[in-house]
């Protein structure tokens, strides 16, 4: 399964995205089973963080939108 939500606040607003609980089916299976989490655009440039292991890290957006997939 491949999803992408948009996350979106009010206008000149910052995302702040936390995992309270972050548990992935395959932790190290970076290939298939991991979370990006990108501000404006969904392409590689725009990407800020990628978690693929058994920690997520917390995250401020520099927009009020942030895509995660």
């Amino acid at each position: 399964m491949d999803c992408t939500w948009i996350i979106r606040a009010e206008e000149e607003k910052k995302i702040y995205l936390q995992f309270p609980l972050y548990q992935l089916e395959e932790p190290n299976d970076c290939n298939f089973n991991f979370i990006q989490i990108f501000d404006e655009k969904t392409d590689i440039e725009h990407r800020k963080r990628y978690f693929c292991g058994s920690v997520a890290d917390s995250y401020v957006s520099e927009s009020d939108v942030l895509y995660v997939r």
